[in-house]
């Protein structure tokens, strides 16, 4: 599907900060049980039964890797388990569970990633004989298990992060005339607040491409900014010179490593926004390219709060509310959204007319009809969000992302930047919601260097020059 303004008519190395909050980070997992441990891993699919591999990883924040069945070797599980690595099987539906899942416990792995929509009676099996090992579900969106119990959840169907660009080389504009942004960001943000677990994101890079490094670092930070994690997968060509110790592939791969221990130091920062939105999986959370990535190409930032999370306390920053979930909420979230009303705040309620597109396996963007069906709904949302600043605002940001989080319950909050663009940024203004007295500026490749702030209508301003792909601004 192609996001085009035509569907929705508008009416190099880490800092010292960085190294201390992984340090913290693994001290903090030592501490805890399984589940926190887990939490902490850090993935990346590794395709190579050579125990001598592993030494790139040594000293990385990459703590955890994925192998394939042909490199199940008893070899490379000891050695990867003596550096400190977690060692994860792929198993995928077709493959005879209870086998597969038994060599994976007799080879000492710490689990087993389920890549893929199983029936239920292979689930069964495998956690039958999994029970001492970590057993983690990345089917198709639609078979994604919002209730579940397990540490880690997440998907292996997502969109590989970038401009849109048509087979002639002309960039799709999206709602706003911008450049559109293929982004898991919106449904990764749904995902991480419905089910409050840790979230992995296993879209691998198309096949039969060479990217630069900086379309990984791109996705990198697509997953993270929203809160999960993008299980580190990198085209044939780059593992093949990374394999060989080339040193350009080696230099790239560094570079991945800073971009990860850039975000992880802001991995318990939470959304913050004073536009909220409730919805759930009926009502497009699991989707890509819809209302909340709208939203983020409008430079709206977008609290969500899915059903069964609504509470007074929680909607008491918020100046607007999206509820897409009425008829879901029980009788107190009722109550909570009235008195929100009642305190001034203002309710947009979907028209009569809009019609939420069903996910399936085979479904992770709306179609055009699907977007035909909510016009009236993206007109009310639009006007009622232009021009204003609910978190954040940036300008001169063409092919830029923005969001905010908050670190310590709103008494800071970080800006995110991410660049989805070929070429570095240029000057960028940042409008930060409430009244601060500085602002710091944080990317992987330079150490933190304080920046100029100033008083705007809206809040508190500041300028950032130049950066290639991450930037971060710490307000407080």
């Amino acid at each position: 599907m192609t996001m085009s303004s035509t569907h929705f008519k508008p009416p190099k190395n880490a800092s010292s900060r960085s190294r201390l909050s992984i340090g913290l980070l693994l001290l903090w997992t030592a501490l805890c049980g399984a589940e926190s441990r887990e939490a902490a891993w850090i993935p990346a699919r590794w395709h190579s039964h050579d125990p001598a591999t592993l030494e790139l990883l040594r000293a990385g924040p990459v703590n955890c890797i994925l192998l394939e069945r042909d490199d199940w070797h008893e070899t490379m599980v000891r050695a990867a388990r003596k550096q400190g690595l977690a060692v994860l099987g792929v198993i995928r539906p077709g493959e005879t569970a209870a086998i597969t899942s038994r060599l994976a416990a007799q080879l000492g792995m710490n689990g087993v990633v389920l890549e893929g929509d199983f029936e239920q009676q292979a689930l069964d099996s495998i956690r039958a004989i999994t029970q001492k090992l970590a057993v983690i579900e990345l089917p198709s969106r639609a078979r994604i298990r919002l209730d579940s119990r397990d540490p880690i959840t997440g998907t292996n169907q997502g969109l590989w992060p970038g401009l849109e660009i048509e087979h002639n080389g002309k960039t799709i504009v999206g709602p706003t005339s911008a450049p559109w942004i293929n982004t898991n960001g919106g449904f990764l943000r749904f995902l991480v607040a419905r089910t409050g677990r840790t979230t992995w994101l296993a879209v691998d890079p198309p096949p039969g491409n060479v990217f630069p490094v900086e379309r990984y670092l791109q996705a990198i930070g697509d997953a993270a900014i929203p809160g999960a994690r993008w299980v580190i997968s990198i085209d044939s060509d780059f593992e093949a010179r990374l394999l060989r110790r080339e040193n350009g592939a080696v230099k790239d791969w560094r570079r991945i490593a800073d971009h990860l221990r850039f975000y992880e130091q802001w991995r318990q920062a939470s959304a913050f926004g004073t536009f909220g939105v409730i919805i759930d999986r009926k009502t497009g959370g699991l989707l890509s390219s819809f209302l909340l990535d709208m939203l983020a190409a409008q430079r709206t930032s977008a609290l969500v709060i899915p059903p069964g999370r609504v509470e007074a306390g929680s909607l008491k920053r918020l100046s607007v509310l999206l509820d897409l979930e009425k008829d879901a909420l029980n009788t107190e979230e009722r109550r909570a959204v009235q008195e929100f009303v009642d305190d001034g705040g203002a309710v947009l309620n979907p028209p009569a007319t809009a019609r939420f597109p069903e996910p399936s396996p085979a479904k992770m963007i709306p179609e055009r009809r699907d977007l035909d069906r909510l016009q009236s709904l993206w007109e009310m949302v639009y006007n009622a969000t232009l021009r204003k600043n609910f978190g954040v605002r940036a300008f001169n940001t063409t092919g830029i992302l923005t969001a905010v989080v908050t670190p310590d319950n709103g008494r800071s909050v970080i800006v995110h930047l991410l660049n989805y663009t070929d070429y570095p940024s240029e000057t960028i203004t940042v409008h930060a919601l409430g009244n601060w007295k500085r602002a710091r500026l944080y990317r992987p490749d330079a150490p933190p260097r304080e920046l100029t702030v100033y008083k705007v209508a809206e809040g508190t301003a500041t300028d950032v020059d130049a950066f290639t792909t991450s930037a971060a601004i710490h307000f407080e």
